[in-house]
């Protein structure tokens, strides 16, 4: 019999989980340190079952909301930008355009000559948050057009 088939039997599941101790152990420490160490198991299963897994971020792993955040400082005067490398944002034109934000490296996608995308950013302690296609969270995406047109200005400036 399924969970389907008998409505209760889904409520008396649950009150049985909830009745069990836990051994001293698995304490979510672990439990956090088997789930990211085995993140990519644990999503191919999901895909095999009805039942969606989401992704699990790794403790380096930057969000892109963070990411959007030194971004507006920059915007807002608050952080200093700069650009890596010898290349203006003109001279890009399209390609990837590298800028350090006080210690964050920040890599953004020059679409002919248009801001486009965040490609890469690496905070000053190594955390990392990179562009996956399959994401419709992006950095600059985050942002609102008045502080895309901005930050826009500001790289052209570099």
């Amino acid at each position: 019999m399924t969970h389907k088939d008998d409505p209760n039997a889904a409520t008396e599941a649950l009150k049985r989980k909830q009745g069990r101790t836990r051994p001293e152990f698995l304490n979510q420490n672990t439990l956090d340190r088997v789930a990211h160490g085995h993140a990519k198991d644990l999503i191919e299963l999901g895909a095999q079952s009805a039942i969606p897994i989401k992704r699990v971020r790794s403790p380096n792993e930057l969000t892109a909301r963070e990411v959007t955040e030194v971004l507006r400082e920059v915007i807002l005067g608050r952080r200093t930008m700069a650009k890596i490398g010898e290349q203006t944002w003109d001279e890009v034109y399209s390609c990837n355009f590298v800028v350090d934000i006080e210690g964050w490296r920040i890599t953004i996608y020059n679409d002919c000559d248009e801001l486009d995308y965040c490609a890469q950013a690496v905070s000053p302690d190594g955390q990392r948050w990179d562009f996956d296609p399959g994401d419709r969270t992006d950095p600059i995406a985050l942002l609102s057009m008045w502080e895309h047109q901005c930050l826009e200005r500001l790289l052209k400036a570099l």
